[in-house]
């Protein structure tokens, strides 16, 4: 009797079919993890630029506007100095208006900024005397394809004469213009 003592050295067609497939199935879920990963990745990413760009126009409107003399929505200063905010081509712009014949100086403050939209909140006083001294800000900024929308509250001081929205009357007490429910352009006046 002769028996085959030679060993099977190899594998076989269907071994080397079954590795092939577990192989492949493992790295399409290692590429798919790593994949999510990335796009997780890229979109905190780009938040956390869209948070930071809308963070920086907040805070200097902020402080410019608190620490101005007089805001006016419904039509420009009558006294010179002013200045004005505003968006242009995704860029918050700032104009200094220096006297009436005056080419006003345009100077970019900050991209990245789709728009900015300025709500008048009024205070109904006891003496049915409207006084604007409260404006709300929404600054919509985008970074990538993220765009991101903050919110912002700016409350004047109270003094009588200074720190709030002006009104343009005419002699009978009457706005040239009535205030509206938005605006995407402020002007202002500072303390010399």
């Amino acid at each position: 009797m002769f028996r085959n003592k030679r060993k099977k050295k190899g594998i076989s067609l269907i071994e080397l079919i079954l590795t092939i497939a577990i192989l492949s199935i493992v790295i399409q879920v290692i590429y798919s993890i790593f994949f999510v990963g990335q796009k997780s990745y890229s979109t905190s990413k780009d938040i956390g630029f869209a948070q930071q760009e809308a963070r920086s126009p907040l805070n200097y409107i902020d402080k410019e506007l608190r620490a101005a003399m007089s805001v006016y929505l419904n039509s420009e200063p009558i006294e010179y100095p002013y200045y004005s905010l505003s968006t242009e081509n995704s860029q918050l712009v700032k104009r200094t208006y220096t006297s009436v014949d005056d080419v006003p100086i345009e100077q970019v403050l900050f991209s990245g900024i789709n728009s900015i939209v300025f709500y008048p909140i009024w205070i109904d006083k006891l003496n049915d005397e409207i006084e604007y001294n409260i404006l709300d800000m929404i600054i919509e900024s985008q970074e990538g394809d993220i765009v991101k929308t903050y919110n912002m509250t700016i409350r004047f001081d109270n003094n009588q004469d200074t720190g709030t929205i002006k009104r343009i009357l005419n002699d009978e007490g009457m706005d040239l213009k009535e205030l509206e429910d938005q605006y995407i352009l402020v002007y202002y006046t500072k303390y010399e």
